[in-house]
Order: structure tokens, then C-alpha cells, then sequence
């Protein structure tokens, strides 16, 4: 329906603000990912084109812009909800995601970092989770063929993964002003 070509049009616009190659290195726009996860979570784009969005978006050229939009994904997953969630843990997202990281055309070592505390702390967070357990295996098998992994830094925990562990944009405000 038009209505849904629109909104998923909206959505790809929204993704691609947030995450632009005219953004310095750097700058993430919390606001923007919790206002994009808010979308996600209140269902006015669907789970799977979300996902799909932000999958695309990986294939981006500048290694700025991809390593925008899996620190984007990740604020989705901490703060989108379960459906969104699943989606991330599905075959066709994890798949694309490895592949990049043992891409040899992809020789930025930031962008692999990044990637690998992604699939890390998913798969550590998604561990009790039986639904998320493709996350879970991606992180084992990763870890199998010598993989090195950043330590742990964040308090790993499956809350993580709890709608009820939303930040509400109003608290992200407090926080920014009354820093």
C-alpha cells in the first residue's frame, strides 16, 4: 500500500540522517538512534524492513557511515523491542554482518572492532534467550575460528535485551542538559 511505501521511505531517511557520511567521525546522535529505536518499538516501521534498512546500510562505502550504523543497531536492540530484536538474531542479518567482518575488502580496523564487540555483546546478552540463539552461536563459532574479541566493558546482562530497559528521549534530554 502507498501508506507503507511511505513510511518505510520515511524510515530509510530517518537511518540515513542519522548515520550521513557528512557527520564527523564520532559524533553519534543518540537522540536521533533513540528516536529511530522508538519507531521500531512502537511499530510504526515494521521489524523486518527495519532490519533490512540498517542491513543495507552496512554496505555503505565510508567505514564511518557503517560503523554509525552498528552502534544505530545496537541502540536498536537495547531499546526496540523483542520483535526487533529477533530480527537482528535472524540468519539473514548475522550472516551479512560475519560476512563484512571476514570481508578482506573491508581493512578497517575500527569497523572490525566494532563489529566484533556487536556480535560480543548480543551474543553474550542473548545467551539465556533460546529465540536469539543464531546471536548466541554466531559469537561461539567467531570465537572457534580465533576470533579476538575486546574485553568486556558494559555490564552484560539480558536486561539488555528488556523492552523495560528503555531510555525515554525525556531522560536522555535530562541527562544531556544536566550533564
Amino acid at each position: 500500500s502507498m501508506s507503507s511505501w511511505w513510511g518505510s521511505n520515511a524510515f530509510d531517511d530517518l537511518v540515513e540522517n542519522a548515520t550521513s557520511e557528512l557527520l564527523p567521525t564520532g559524533q553519534d546522535n543518540l537522540v536521533l538512534y533513540l528516536d529511530i529505536s522508538d519507531q521500531i518499538r512502537s511499530k510504526r516501521v515494521n521489524a523486518r524492513d527495519a532490519m533490512r534498512t540498517l542491513k543495507r546500510r552496512l554496505n555503505h562505502k565510508n567505514p564511518n557511515v557503517v560503523l554509525m550504523t552498528i552502534n544505530l543497531t545496537d541502540t536498536c536492540v537495547k531499546n526496540g523491542g523483542d520483535p526487533f530484536v529477533r530480527e537482528i538474531a535472524s540468519r539473514e542479518y548475522m550472516d551479512e554482518i560475519t560476512r563484512l567482518l571476514r570481508s578482506p575488502a573491508i581493512c578497517n580496523l575500527d569497523v572490525k572492532k566494532r563489529i566484533l564487540t556487536a556480535i560480543q555483546t548480543w551474543g553474550l546478552a542473548a545467551k539465556a534467550k533460546p529465540s536469539l540463539s543464531y546471536m548466541t552461536d554466531t559469537y561461539s563459532l567467531l570465537r572457534a575460528e580465533g576470533y579476538v574479541f575486546p574485553p568486556v566493558t558494559e555490564p552484560i546482562d539480558s536486561i539488555m535485551l528488556e523492552t523495560s530497559a528503555v531510555y525515554t528521549l525525556i531522560e536522555i534530554y535530562i541527562y544531556a542538559v544536566c550533564k
